[in-house]
């Protein structure tokens, strides 16, 4: 089944009412609620063992077990901030899918261009703080979304197609001065529920950096005391005891100094010549000029 509704929020009335929205009911600025979009009566229960399926009759628009209404209207420039169109949704839905597109005529030098954006909200309705009713937004990013109870397009809440009155929510957040014509197709497909979503988030943190910040943390410890007493390095990290290696530093430094060695002269940080040991018997650690 396919049916079409035209709707207009241009000068007349219409097949609308215009609302003032003011904080309690969430929005700012103006909105528009057409008339209420029905589907017809619910689906029967599908089958357990279902018989293949005819190929849909050509020019129908429907394929079986599934049903559409596309709804067309025209906005006027400054007419309204929210347009809302009513879904009257039966039960024995598994599957939404709304399409729409809008004219993209030329605009004004110096105007910006037309910008239609959508999202949509569930049975829990559209009033403040009806946050358990919003299922998604998608802005002018995408032309087309599906909800399910198994996924969702991106930007979208996953969960049941309940039956009531669901709502389509438009945005104009641009139009040109000879207004904005759209077109809204809202697909209802029927069957089985289908198994729930299960969130499958990314981890907090990798694995890879959790073990590098590991292995510096256990190098920043220094290593660790065995039961016998024996400081062991920590297997795998290559940790060598610092100390040990500053006492044998010391301890050749001392040796080549009391044997009369110099170090070789190089060019230092104060000139040729600098950085060597003076000769001669030396207490402690060499001084170093």
């Amino acid at each position: 089944m396919s049916e079409s509704a035209s709707t207009s929020a241009g000068g007349g009335i219409g097949r609308r009412r215009f609302l003032a929205v003011t904080a309690a009911a969430g929005m700012a600025g103006t909105a528009v609620v057409l008339d209420p979009v029905s589907f017809g009566a619910s689906a029967s229960p599908a089958p357990a063992n279902p018989a293949p399926a005819s190929p849909a009759p050509a020019g129908g628009g429907d394929g079986p077990g599934e049903r559409s209404v596309t709804v067309t209207g025209h906005l006027d420039a400054g007419a309204t901030d929210w347009v809302y169109l009513p879904l009257d949704v039966p039960r024995g839905v598994a599957e939404l899918t709304v399409e729409y597109s809008y004219d993209r005529p030329a605009a004004p030098p110096g105007q910006a261009g037309n910008a239609l954006d959508i999202g949509i909200f569930d049975e829990g309705g559209i009033g403040l703080g009806d946050a358990a009713g919003f299922r998604g937004w998608s802005g002018g990013a995408r032309t087309t979304f599906t909800i399910s109870r198994t996924q969702a397009t991106p930007g979208y809440r996953p969960g049941p197609v309940n039956a009531g009155r669901w709502h389509v929510i438009l945005g104009p957040y641009t139009v040109v001065p000879a207004g904005l014509d759209y077109s809204v197709t809202v697909t209802l497909r029927f069957g089985p529920p289908g198994p729930a979503f299960v969130p499958n988030p990314a981890p907090h943190r990798a694995a890879g950096r959790v073990l590098a910040a590991e292995r510096r943390r256990a190098v920043r410890a220094g290593p660790q005391r065995a039961d016998g007493g024996l400081r062991l390095p920590l297997p795998g990290l290559g940790h060598r005891d610092p100390g040990r290696r500053r006492g044998a530093r010391r301890r050749e430094s001392g040796q080549r100094a009391a044997a009369g060695e110099d170090r070789p002269a190089g060019p230092g940080r104060h000139g040729p010549g600098r950085g060597a040991v003076r000769p001669g018997p030396v207490r402690g650690r060499p001084r170093v000029w």
